[in-house]
């Protein structure tokens, strides 16, 4: 036995190796202290030490044990001795134990089913996405063979003798399933190697017969429990209760729906003030119709697919011709002949040019791409053997200029034909969208067109021309008699700079450019003006950045047209069949005459005169003449500048600076913290969830594997035409969070640019050179990586069942239908095949049928799931004020619940059984995610801690950070007197969390006044409004919104200095010692503390020189011995495997520490006690105060305050009893901190304040007075009598009679009784005594 002291106890351990006890010691000491994490334990512990234990050690064990056996040896326990040095210690919690458990014979398992699975597979083929790959068995595959057969062996050989047993081969089951091995004798036995080789093998047989035993009923259970569970959404949908509700709950919402519509063409009523309202909060904003809005929305993610198609190429193209110059592979002479090849093949109209251009970059291709570096992606190729098409990974070339020029112009051609494509229709329909010359150009140059581009014109683009540019087209304007003097040419090209920015035309560009400038340059055209062109910039392609900035403009001009074009097309065409189904929601009309004469007066302006879109068929294509509204007008076709835009430049510039400060900092916390990625991709599941979608792994694998294979960012294989394609729908790419902070950022950006015409400065250029780099970087994707992976996921699922639901309901009933209502859901081309088949399904093609359901299915992820581009106005101009912090994800939150809701109602109502099951699958996860889950867990974390409601309302009341008094807190560890010790905040793992909150709020104010004592009009306030420390339930929608941000926050901090970080108020700096150099150090300590990213290691500590290192960097230190340092304030000793846990799982849980906070209780409420005795003591020294009933009321609000003071700290005492803290412990912190009367505090009685007789020797002996010195004394004791007394709480704090105070007042010196009556001594004994029996003293 080997004596080890733990704390101030000897405890002897029975073992002859020190290593071994001192770890066993130092379990002791954590278990009798509480000191261990539960989250630690669970999530990494217990999983390492059972994954050594059954991968690693039970193998090992098995082995020497078979050798004990044959050969009457030990080496087992020497074996057992030797891991237990390098395994981590067993967990002290019963979560922690069974994780170890789980790993242990979980992980062997696993490894020995996939390697009798791989031996009797022949091939495994993946022939589409979602779904596993199709293998081809020598074996047919058994249960018992396959999988029962090798879980057995696995669990035999991971088997150890500190395993419990447990199940059908013991008589009963072992009491120590759950602790440190099956019983504390078995660990004596262990360690005094009393344990043969028979009894480890007779264990092991044991041990897995039970494993196989309870795998063998598994199928058996599972499908009792899963058919139930299915078949509860298909009986609950086939309800007429359920289908009637959910029809009358339809129907009012369309009723009210269609009245707020027809608002935004009323006047002065209410719907039209609450469309107006709105029209602020929503995402269609003013647009007509939410089919206008999903017209809207499909034009930004078109240009959002090719903008990042284009940014790919280019990115690879450059960093292909970048590695080549770095490299110093090629001269100068072979870089200008590569640059050369790349421009003729992109833009050449030479057909053998152009190949033998192509052959030369095929040559640069094979001798120096190879060389650049590979990649490996997914693409869909045919099986050589059977003909089938099967995805199977390749491997390539990093990059390839001849890929990339196809790619460039493959992208060119093809928007080049699609824009043909809508000119022939438009034109079909009478509207010359494109002038034919264009048309035909188009024609002529397809496979060499590019758009001629001006830098001076070009957006982004801060172009200057030199002096000498000048003066050539100066003299070549003069030449050419386009002026008459070299002033008017120095003036033309002025106004030629001016001219504009033809990035956002609608228009075609080179059209636009040259039509402006025809009357200016009297109608010579700039083809045959070489150096005015020069002059503005032209972009020839010269270079391969010049030439990338060439296809750049050309692909955005022409996917603008596009996208334009048909958004035009399908606003026009959703107009029609409103006019066809008599719909009132129609909002465009040919002449003010047809519109009806109720609502014409929305359809007139100022004058009289109707609002027409302007007739220019090339810019507003088939809206062109049309009379609407001038809300719908101006939502239609473009919108104003902000305000930021418009500013003065200073005004413009200081602003442009806190933007890009703001943004900054929102992106540091974000996606530079690992915990805040982690909990992005496991919070977005949550969203699929609440949609009733539960996948199995492989849908949610290959979704991962479509968003890796995106941030490769490659535009190579399948997965990139997959994703591409969700990028079509709007469903990838559109995180609102980071989408705000990118937003942000650009606002910064654009004001910034607003700020300072002409040059940039140096400072301005290095500031928005920064902010284009901090978007779109590696942790941004990644970060949106995340969240796209649950929105594939979910579009995934949704079109599964959609086309299930479809193809059942056709063959249930042959003419069954898409209803008219999820045309606004649907495409316009797959619209018209609907209508030409009057909307039956079994008569639309497969490929029609599969383009419907991937419509109707990405609307459905679009409402349902978090994006920011169906946030509100009035939520996107918020971003720009110094409120709010990430405003867009809660609003998002907010719509998409209402929405999911609405959703579940429609297709329970819908009278379709198939659509009405997933509508009750829908609304079931609404309930599972905002009300089941939460409650679940959390009973689940009562039952197995033994914790009780009123301990954790206790915590929540006293002890919790203004951000946890709402939220919903899992106990999850209590110690060994059933005082809760852990919380994990469930808060931040589910994102609709903020609409449980607020409710929250109103409860905890009415539980807690309650106790309290509170009044009803008290509660009410508390529980809608709050305060600093107990947020109400406005507090907690508001918050996000118009809250402080955190850069605007830093700044208030260091004006005011105070911070709220800690949850309660603290000074940054003291304000009275600290030198003007100091304090500045302090603010800017705390600015850092605040602005850095999670992952910088250290920080600022007040009080501290320098910095100090973070929790995870300091745990690994003491991990490996570099350090001794305590972790915590309390002195805990740092535990890697919770941060470890807490860093790579971004759950985080809290450890009460009542006393430290119990102290800042007291403290606050001694401050306000003295700030409660001021409220008299003012009026008593005030000498112009001679009204006695001034001094009445002031006594009575002394007393108010005080009491509510000292009412908030008994409270928190009573909780900290509660909550496990001893009678000592309470008195020993209220003593430390001087608070009056602690002792009375305990006692829960109220001292009520008098002024002493100092006090009214004060008032008495005041100067300045108007008149002589005057002090109400019979008056104020007449009024404490009857006015007063009466008025006080007669009652404790929480319950039971007032008591006696056990200390006494102090008494006066003789000094002080002279001084306020100097006429008798007796008088002053008198005055005593009296106050002492008016204050109950004795």
């Amino acid at each position: 036995m080997i004596p080890v002291l733990v704390g101030n106890k000897v405890v002897y351990i029975k073992t002859n190796d020190p290593e071994v006890a001192k770890r066993t010691a130092e379990r002791y000491r954590k278990e009798q202290e509480g000191d261990f994490s539960t989250l630690g334990e669970t999530l990494v512990q217990g999983p390492v030490r059972g994954a050594i234990e059954g991968l690693v050690e039970g193998p090992i064990e098995f082995a020497t044990s078979l050798v004990d056996l044959t050969a009457d040896t030990d080496f087992t326990s020497e074996v057992e001795k030797s891991f237990e040095r390098i395994k981590p210690d067993k967990p002290v919690s019963t979560a922690g134990q069974v994780s170890e458990l789980l790993f242990r014979f979980g992980a062997p398992a696993g490894v020995a089913q996939k390697m009798v699975k791989k031996a009797i597979t022949k091939k495994a083929t993946k022939k589409r996405l979602f779904a596993p790959k199709e293998a081809v068995y020598k074996t047919k595959p058994s249960w018992l063979k396959h999988t029962v057969a090798p879980t057995f062996a696995a669990d035999y050989l991971a088997t150890g003798q500190d395993v419990p047993t447990f199940g059908i081969f013991d008589e009963f089951i072992d009491e120590g399933f759950f602790n440190t091995s099956a019983s504390r004798e078995d660990d004596e036995k262990v360690l005094d190697e009393q344990i043969t080789a028979g009894d480890r093998l007779r264990k092991r047989l044991v041990t897995a017969g039970t494993g196989a035993a309870m795998l063998l009923a598994l199928p058996t259970l599972w499908k009792g429990i899963k058919i139930p569970v299915a078949g509860a959404a298909k009986g609950l949908s086939k309800l007429e209760t359920t289908q009637n509700l959910a029809k009358f709950t339809r129907n009012k919402r369309e009723r009210i729906s269609e009245a707020i519509n027809q608002g935004q063409y009323e006047a002065g009523t209410k719907w039209a003030t609450a469309n107006k309202v709105l029209s602020k909060l929503r995402s269609r904003g003013d647009l007509p119709t939410n089919e206008v809005s999903n017209a809207r929305y499909s034009k930004q993610a078109l240009l959002n697919k090719h903008q990042t198609l284009l940014d790919t190429n280019m990115r690879n193209l450059w960093g292909g011709y970048d590695w080549l110059v770095k490299s110093g592979k090629v001269g100068d002479a072979k870089l200008r002949e590569l640059d050369s090849a790349l421009r003729t093949a992109l833009y050449g109209a030479d057909k053998t040019q152009k190949n033998a251009a192509m052959n030369l970059l095929k040559i640069y291709d094979n001798k120096y791409m190879n060389q650049y570096g590979t990649l490996k992606y997914v693409a869909k190729l045919r099986n050589k053997q059977t003909g089938e098409m099967i995805y199977k990974q390749v491997e390539k070339p990093r990059t390839s200029f001849v890929e990339n020029v196809d790619t460039a112009r493959k992208q060119i051609d093809d928007l080049t034909l699609e824009l043909k494509e809508v000119a022939e229709l438009s034109k079909k329909l009478g509207i010359e969208l494109l002038s034919p010359g264009y048309l035909a150009a188009m024609e002529k140059n397809m496979g060499s067109y590019g758009y001629r581009a001006y830098k001076s014109m070009l957006k982004g683009e801060r172009y200057l021309p030199t002096r000498v540019d000048r003066d050539a087209a100066v003299a070549e304007l003069l030449k050419m008699k386009v002026v008459a003097t070299a002033d008017d040419g120095k003036a033309l090209l002025t106004r030629l700079l001016k001219t504009g920015n033809f990035d956002n035309a609608i228009m075609a560009p080179e059209f636009a450019i040259e039509g402006i400038k025809s009357g200016i340059l009297k109608n010579r055209k700039l083809d045959n003006l070489p150096a005015v062109r020069k002059f503005l910039g032209e972009v020839t392609g010269e270079t391969v950045p010049d030439l990338m900035l060439k296809t750049r403009s050309t692909v955005d001009n022409l996917s603008r047209l596009v996208a334009s074009a048909r958004y035009m097309d399908e606003v026009a065409g959703i107009n029609n069949r409103l006019i066809n189904s008599g719909s009132k929601e129609r909002f465009l009309y040919n002449s003010i005459d047809e519109v009806d004469e109720s609502i014409r007066p929305q359809f007139l302006d100022e004058l009289g005169d109707p609002i027409i879109i302007p007739n220019k068929p090339q810019k507003f294509g088939s809206l062109a003449g049309q009379v609407t509204t001038q809300r719908i007008r101006d939502a239609l076709i473009g919108a104003q500048n902000g305000w930021l835009e418009q500013s003065p430049g200073v005004v413009s510039r200081v602003w442009s600076t806190f933007l890009a400060g703001k943004g900054l900092v929102q992106q540091a916390k974000t996606i530079y913290s690992p915990i805040t990625q982690i909990r992005n991709a496991t919070s977005a599941s949550l969203f699929a969830l609440m949609n009733g979608n539960v996948g199995n792994a492989q849908t949610l694998q290959d979704s991962a594997m479509i968003v890796f294979d995106a941030l490769k960012r490659t535009n190579k294989g399948s997965l990139a035409k997959y994703y591409a394609n969700a990028q079509r729908k709007g469903i990838v790419n559109t995180g609102a969070q980071l989408r705000e902070i990118d937003a942000v950022i650009d606002d910064a950006a654009r004001a910034l640019e607003a700020s300072e015409p002409g040059a940039w400065s140096n400072a301005t250029q290095k500031t928005i050179k920064l902010l284009d780099a901090s978007r779109n970087n590696f942790f941004s994707k990644v970060y949106q990586g995340s969240d796209d992976v649950w929105k594939i996921f979910s579009w995934e699922m949704e079109k599964g069942r959609m086309m299930r639901a479809f193809q059942n309901a056709s063959k249930r009933n042959a003419s069954f239908k898409i209803s008219k209502g999820s045309y606004k859901n649907i495409s316009p081309k797959n619209i018209r095949e609907l209508e030409k088949k009057g909307g039956q399904w079994s008569a639309l093609s497969k490929e029609v049928q599969a383009e419907v359901v991937e419509d109707i299915s990405a609307a459905i992820v679009r409402d349902t799931v978090p994006n920011y581009a169906k946030v509100g106005s009035i939520i996107q101009s918020l971003r720009r004020s110094p409120f709010g912090n990430f405003i867009a994800f809660p609003a998002e939150t907010v719509r998409t619940a209402v929405n999911s809701t609405s959703r579940a109602i429609d297709e329970l109502a819908s009278g379709v059984p198939e659509i009405a099951e997933i509508g009750m699958r829908r609304l079931m996860g609404n309930m599972a995610v905002m009300y089941a889950a939460p409650k679940a867990t959390y009973e689940f974390g009562k039952f197995m801690t033994g914790a009780s409601d009123e301990q954790v309302q206790a915590y929540k009341r006293s002890f919790a950070t203004p951000w946890e008094k709402n939220a919903d807190l899992i106990p999850i560890r209590t110690d060994k007197d059933g005082n809760i010790v852990e919380f994990y905040n469930y808060t931040y793992t589910n994102p609709y969390e903020y609409l449980r909150t607020p409710i929250a709020a109103v409860l905890n104010a009415f539980l807690n006044g309650e106790k309290r004592g509170d009044k009803l009009h008290e509660k009410l306030w508390q529980g809608l409004v709050g305060s600093q420390q107990n947020p109400g339930a406005l507090a907690e929608y508001l918050t996000p919104f118009f809250g402080w941000s955190i850069a605007s926050q830093g700044i208030l901090d260091a004006t005011r200095n105070v911070t709220y970080a800690s949850g309660t108020a603290r000074p940054i700096y003291n304000s009275e010692i600290d030198s003007a150099a100091i304090k500045t150090g302090k603010v800017l300590a705390h600015w850092v503390n605040l602005f850095a990213p999670p992952v910088v290691p250290v920080k600022f500590k007040p009080g501290q020189e320098g910095p100090f290192l973070k929790d995870l960097p300091r745990a690994t230190l003491y991990s490996l011995g570099l350090t001794d340092q305590g972790l915590s304030r309390s002195g805990r000793k740092p535990d890697i495997y919770s941060q470890l846990a807490e860093s790579f799982t971004g759950l985080k849980t809290i450890r009460p520490n009542m006393e430290r906070t119990l102290r800042f209780r007291a403290f606050d409420a001694k401050e306000q006690m003295r700030d409660a005795a001021s409220l008299y003591t003012q009026v008593a020294k005030n000498p112009n105060v001679q009204d006695p009933e001034a001094h009445v009321k002031a006594l009575l609000k002394t007393n108010e305050a005080r009491f509510e003071a000292l009412k908030d700290v008994s409270m928190a005492v009573e909780d900290a009893k509660r909550l496990g803290m001893s009678d000592q412990e309470v008195y020993k912190v209220l003593k430390g901190t001087k608070i009056a009367s602690p002792r009375a505090i305990m006692n829960r009685t109220f001292i009520p304040y008098f002024p002493s007789e100092f006090a009214i020797g004060e008032a008495l002996s005041k100067e300045g007075a108007e008149q002589p010195a005057f002090f109400p004394e019979d008056a104020l004791r007449q009024a404490w009598i009857q006015d007063i007394k009466p008025l006080l709480p007669q009652e404790s704090f929480v319950g039971g009679p007032p008591q006696i105070p056990t200390a006494t007042q102090p008494r006066m010196t003789r000094r002080t009784k002279a001084a306020i009556a100097p006429k008798s001594s007796a008088g002053v004994m008198l005055r005593q005594q009296e106050l002492e029996k008016l204050l109950g003293i004795r």
